[in-house]
């Protein structure tokens, strides 16, 4: 095999670190949503991570530990009226101020292995094709098990719904499990929830069991017991929807609680991202690669970080040494956003609802 650094400016990321993409799976795809739904732009919205706009960074910082600012909700006590006393303009009552926090990424998933050169040999003229087809499989793996990270740190940081407790919420999906007669309740009592905690716009939904159930079927439109029209349009203009057949087996892997959906406000819950290969510390050697790598997975785009080292020690054991590692850690809104007199306290816009049938 020839040197990596020719190796790698052949088949490896261009432009000064901007990750190329591989466009297909070698495995089957998984069967994820909830890293979908995080990620994609809908949630996304406005957030950005990367403060410095890192050349190539396209919103993935290099920082490690970011900072951010915000402020404390007012709430309506604060309003002073006709019956306070006269208005003290020289010293007033109340000092607004932006409230500072940091958070660093500590969190990361990691997958190694090993290609080895006989056995490139004997099915491939060139490595590429056996590197390009290892790289997808271990992403498919790496990205599955990041999946199913995020939802147990959703389900860790979860706040209070409006009735002031963090237990999940109950809707019915269906009039009738035997048929899959879709019920209107299920999204009309999420959204009558929100509204109460003063959310409104789209929501984000990601379903197992009964809740994605409901979306399928929605997709082929109903009229319900009702006589009221059921389908995909309305649920979907209210709900960016996203299946995922591995949420209910992280919420309760006993299988006793099924039928689950994390439901939250856009930009409520996000993924922070680190690099340790960017910036000087992407480097080429001709035993040793340091760099980024994007691996298409369900059709979204991920980034990370790629080692590989190359040991010619002798014939049988002479290969690459490859390692994927993701940096990750999640956001949701501080405790201290709303005031503990407010209304909203102790809310951060994560519910997680059970939908169910007659």
């Amino acid at each position: 095999m020839p040197a990596l650094t020719d190796f790698w400016q052949r088949y490896a990321p261009t432009n000064g670190g901007v990750a190329t993409l591989l466009k297909k799976n070698a495995t089957r795809a998984p069967q994820i949503g909830m890293i979908d739904a995080v990620v994609g732009s809908e949630n996304k919205g406005g957030f950005q991570q990367d403060f410095n706009a890192l050349t190539g960074g396209a919103g993935d910082s290099k920082k490690k530990i970011a900072m951010f600012k915000y402020h404390t909700r007012g709430v309506d006590a604060d309003t002073l009226d006709e019956t306070d006393a006269e208005l003290n303009y020289c010293n007033p009552a109340r000092t607004n101020e932006f409230l500072q926090t940091e958070q660093e990424v500590t969190r990361y998933v990691s997958r190694q292995f090993k290609i080895a050169d006989n056995k490139v040999r004997n099915f491939d003229e060139t490595a590429r094709q056996h590197f390009e087809m290892e790289l997808e499989m271990e992403a498919v793996k790496l990205v599955t098990d990041l999946n199913k990270r995020m939802i147990a740190l959703y389900e860790a940081v979860r706040g209070n719904t409006s009735a002031g407790t963090t237990a999940a919420l109950t809707a019915q999906a269906f009039s009738s499990g035997a048929d899959y007669k879709a019920n209107i309740a299920w999204q009309e009592s999420i959204r009558r929830e929100f509204r109460k905690i003063q959310s409104g716009g789209k929501l984000m939904m990601v379903g197992d069991g009964l809740a994605e159930s409901y979306a399928n079927v929605l997709g082929y439109g109903q009229v319900n017991d009702f006589g009221q029209r059921v389908d995909l349009q309305p649920f979907d203009n209210r709900f960016a929807f996203f299946g995922d057949a591995t949420l209910d087996s992280v919420i309760d892997g006993t299988g006793t609680v099924t039928d689950n959906a994390l439901v939250w406000e856009p930009g409520a819950f996000q993924m922070l991202h680190w690099y340790q290969n960017r910036g000087d510390f992407r480097t080429m050697r001709d035993d040793a690669i340091n760099d980024t790598i994007a691996i298409n997975v369900n059709g979204t785009r991920h980034v990370f970080d790629v080692f590989i080292r190359y040991s010619d020690c002798q014939d049988s054991t002479a290969g690459m040494h490859v390692t994927l590692k993701k940096w990750f850690d999640v956001w949701n809104y501080p405790t201290d956003i709303f005031k503990g007199t407010d209304a909203l306290n102790g809310v951060n816009f994560l519910e997680r609802w059970i939908a169910t049938a007659a």
